[in-house]
């Protein structure tokens, strides 16, 4: 798929993790790379045109509109084997419903009885063999992804 030149309103391949800047009024989409608190983060499910995604209502499985419902997006593409992605969509599923917390679990990333939208990407490919948070704190945000070898941005828009 030619992201640059895809007229779908989804975005990515089975995996693929999607980071945005939300704040409209924000328009740098440097904001992602240097560590804004206005970022959110989701991944592709298997089926591309739906994501794993953590909102207030708790994990959901939820159609992939990204590419029309914000600006300024990176797509960030693990470079793991195969089945590491297909264990990360599995484990995702069997996590929806858990509810949003950002301040009681935000300094424990390995606390998932509720989540924050970057630790819940992050715990799925955790659980699945490898660990994508870029500088290894106790919180991983959605630019940590960035800072990890083990991932490459593959699309940017904004």
């Amino acid at each position: 798929m030619d992201l640059y030149n895809s007229t779908d309103k989804w975005v990515g391949k089975p995996g693929d993790i999607l980071i945005t800047v939300f704040d409209k009024t924000n328009s740098d989409i440097n904001a992602i790379t240097m560590g804004s608190l206005t970022t959110h983060a989701a991944f592709v499910d298997s089926d591309p045109t739906k994501v794993l995604e953590l909102f207030q209502d708790g994990i959901g499985n939820r159609v992939n509109d990204w590419r029309t419902r914000y600006k300024k997006i990176l797509v960030v593409r693990p470079k793991v084997e195969p089945k590491i992605i297909t264990d990360a969509i599995a484990y995702g599923h069997t996590k929806i419903g858990t509810p949003f917390s950002y301040f009681s679990n935000i300094f424990n990333k390995t606390k998932i009885d509720k989540y924050y939208c970057s630790q819940f990407v992050w715990d799925c490919y955790f659980k699945s063999g490898v660990d994508l948070d870029g500088n290894g704190g106790k919180a991983v945000f959605p630019y940590d992804f960035l800072r990890s070898d083990k991932v490459s941005i593959v699309y940017k828009q904004g």
